[in-house]
């Protein structure tokens, strides 16, 4: 069986996207109009996944995200909603909105948040959706998409506050990092002057809210032969997911590494990570190994993959 493959939609698709809607108890209407602003899923050459958008003068409208029965639970949903809100970020669209009866609780990783139906312009007001299709109990969520500014840097001494508070919170409610207690600002600290003083980068990433996310490499094995291979980390604070902050972080690890003569970067992901592994392949990283067991939190046993980059290869 190939692999799960998102795209643009095209006009021949309508119908098996409009299938797939039906399943999934979503509203068609409209729909057609808009293919030309769509993304599928397509696993051996059906269809299997949707999202769309139906842009307007003062904003945009997301519907039309659904996921076939046999592909649910892989994190499908979430790629197809990345995307669709990539392409509007490309379409300079500064604000999303969305209805919806049953998933309120899956948008606001995205940075979705409940607001009145009040609030919602005109002209997104307008769509079928809104006069029609969605029933007026549906929820409405909004995300504002305006570009961040986003600068990648060398972390300081100031910044290890922020990127404690971020380390914890992932600590705290995934299985990325095998360890059960928060570490403290004083364990960060040594963290930072260790790997400083050893000439490995510490990189933040910071907008206007502060400190969103941070990203380091360090020696994969003690013994000198492993000297050109390094082990990296990233963390992305959790409500500035999805806009590409981990990619820059990583990107520009990657750029570090090789001015220091480094020739493999290795990356280790909890088996059931489908996201990470996902972010990790696309920025050129392959699977090459897979450990069972060899970890142990909330009461299970967990699976490590490793991931291995070669620095000689350029960016994609």
């Amino acid at each position: 069986m190939s692999d799960t493959v998102l795209g643009p939609a095209t006009e021949a698709d309508g119908p098996a996207i409009l299938g797939l809607l039906e399943r999934s108890s979503l509203p068609t209407v409209g729909l057609s109009d808009h293919l030309a602003n769509a993304v599928v899923a397509r696993r051996d050459g059906q269809i299997v996944g949707s999202a769309a958008l139906e842009i307007y003068a003062d904003g945009a409208l997301l519907r039309s995200v659904a996921v076939d029965a046999t592909e649910r639970g892989g994190g499908l949903g979430q790629r197809l909603t990345e995307r669709a809100l990539t392409h509007a970020r490309e379409r300079h669209v500064c604000d999303v909105y969305l209805l919806t009866t049953t998933a309120a609780g899956f948008f606001p990783r995205f940075g979705f948040r409940e607001i009145s139906r009040a609030d919602v312009p005109a002209g997104v007001q307008q769509s079928v959706e809104f006069r029609s299709a969605c029933p007026a109990s549906a929820i409405v969520m909004h995300a504002p998409l305006r570009p961040l500014s986003v600068a990648v840097r060398d972390a300081t001494e100031s910044d290890l506050a922020a990127i404690t508070a971020i380390f914890n919170d992932v600590l705290a409610t995934s299985t990325a990092i095998y360890m059960d207690q928060p570490v403290t600002l004083a364990d960060r600290a040594a963290w930072w002057r260790s790997r400083v003083d050893a000439d490995y980068p510490v990189l933040v990433a910071q907008d206007e809210s502060g400190i969103v996310g941070f990203a380091s490499f360090g020696p994969f094995r003690a013994p000198v032969g492993y000297r050109f291979t390094v082990e990296q980390s990233v963390y992305v604070r959790n409500d500035r997911r999805g806009r590409g902050i981990g990619g820059n972080l990583v990107r520009a690890l990657v750029e570090r590494a090789r001015r220091l003569g480094t020739h493999t970067m290795i990356a280790g992901v909890d088996a059931d990570n489908a996201a990470s592994l996902r972010f990790h392949e696309r920025l050129g990283f392959e699977r090459v190994a897979h450990f069972r067991e060899v970890g142990y939190k909330f009461g299970r046993w967990l699976d490590l993959i490793f991931l291995q980059r070669s620095l000689g290869k350029p960016d994609d």
